[in-house]
């Protein structure tokens, strides 16, 4: 059987709190999917995004001042 996997949408100008979050969410065994560790280089963002939403189970928004305003996160 799959394990639930994690999907954390945020702006980048929160990476830094969210490698944090996701390292925490791991040392409590929690199946992450990151943008920033999970799209191999050179591979159309976009559409990884699209099938990380997909294979997902839950989404967790990063709400912020950056996040709030940004494009990426509001789509």
């Amino acid at each position: 059987m799959n394990k639930d996997l994690l999907f954390i949408s945020h702006s980048s100008a929160d990476n830094e709190f969210v490698k944090k979050l996701s390292a925490d969410l791991k040392e409590r065994d929690i199946s992450i999917w990151l943008d920033l560790l999970d799209i191999e280089p050179g591979s159309d963002w976009n559409e990884s995004i699209q099938t990380a939403l997909s294979n997902c189970t839950y989404l967790l928004v990063v709400w912020s001042k950056a996040s709030v305003i940004s494009p990426a996160v509001l789509a």
